[in-house]
This record gives C-alpha cells, structure tokens and sequence, in this order.
C-alpha cells in the first residue's frame, strides 16, 4: 500500500468521541482501532477536517507542510518526517529515474514515450510527467510543453526521459538535438535539466553520466 493508498480520507463518520476516549482506545487496542478523524482530532482537535483537507492536499504533492493547520512544531516536524520516509522522494542519480518510470517500457512497448520529472531545490522529485507518447522527433518536442510543469511545481531543476521501444538507449541525433533545445530553454528559464534517460525494459542510458548533456 502507498502513501497516497492510505490516506484515502473518509469523511463519514456517525461515531464522535472525545479527544480523552480516543486516547484510551488507542491504548487499549492501537492506533488502528480508530477512524482518521478522529486520529485527526487528536492531532488537530477542532481544525481535523480542515487538516485532513490540507494531508490529501499534501499526498498529491498540491500543497506543502505548512499547510498543516496546527501551531505544534513538533507535530509538524512527526508529519515532515514520516513525509519523507514514506516518500523517500531525493534523487541520487539516473538509476533512481528509471525506478521512477521504467514502467513505461511495459505500459507502451510499441511507442516512444518522452516526458520529464521535476524536482526541488534539494533535487528531490516532485513528480513525473508524460508529455508526449507516440512516434517522435525532434519537431515534436515542446520545450515549452516541458517547461510549464516545472513552473507550475516551483521546480528548481528537471529531468528528461524518453522510452525507446527498440531496446536500444543509445542516442539518436535527434535526442541529441532535443537535449540541446532543452538545456538551453532551461538555462533561460533558471530551470537546469540535469539529466536525459533513455529507457528501455533492460535498462537506461543517462546522457549525463555519458557526457552528452552539453551536446
């Protein structure tokens, strides 16, 4: 189960019990023996649907912590900290990427699919991206098609993937080319594109551990 699994908030409720009741349920028989709400009660007291409101918000990546309602910095700092292990969302490297969307390779084994992820100051990802699926060249690819997640998620950098259905992570010219077109729209923006991965079901190929990102 994901993260986005288990907060799938219900908001019906019949039963209401008092934050001291709560308490001793979660003694007596664990912390699952309660509803969300009500673990949102004790957390928030009267401010737990609007706290609820703000986590889901939270789990979709729409909203950051601060956003919580609650004045406890200990509270905030539990919930960033289980935000992050449950996550687990820094990007150390091409490898990382290809965990994130190889399943593209088995979703669309016929169809070159490119798309980007972006990330923050502290490159952890945001989110993945599809930006286009289906025969491509270079014609086809957007920067500004690219670009205009990254602005909407505050990113401070992106990078780029691209599934080859063939197998082959080798570059083409006109990946190549693409890459370029990228790297010098990111530049302008303040957006760096850090990487391009080529992918394939066995593998990938990073265009910045190849050296080819300056192309």
């Amino acid at each position: 189960m994901n993260m986005q699994q288990q907060l799938e908030f219900n908001y019906d409720f019949v039963e209401h019990i008092l934050p001291e009741e709560i308490r001793e349920r979660i003694e007596a028989d664990g912390a699952d023996s309660v509803s969300t709400h009500d673990l949102a009660t004790l957390l928030f007291e009267d401010r737990a649907s609007e706290a609820i409101d703000a986590l889901q918000a939270l789990t979709s990546g729409s909203r950051d912590i601060r956003s919580i309602p609650t004045g406890n910095v200990q509270t905030i700092a539990a919930l960033e900290l289980l935000r992050r292990i449950f996550n687990n969302r820094s990007c150390r490297g091409p490898e990382d990427i290809y965990r994130l969307v190889q399943h593209y390779a088995f979703e669309s084994p016929y169809q070159e699919v490119f798309g980007i992820v972006t990330l923050n100051g502290a490159h952890e990802i945001i989110r993945p991206v599809l930006v286009t699926r289906g025969l491509l060249n270079r014609t086809l690819i957007a920067p500004r098609e690219c670009f205009l997640p990254a602005i909407e998620d505050h990113a401070a950098a992106v990078i780029a993937f691209h599934l080859h259905p063939s197998g082959n992570t080798e570059p083409s010219c006109d990946d190549l080319e693409v890459t370029c077109r990228l790297r010098k729209a990111g530049q302008v923006l303040g957006i760096e594109l850090l990487d391009h991965v080529i992918i394939a079901k066995n593998g990938y190929h990073s265009m910045a551990e190849s050296g080819e990102l300056s192309y």
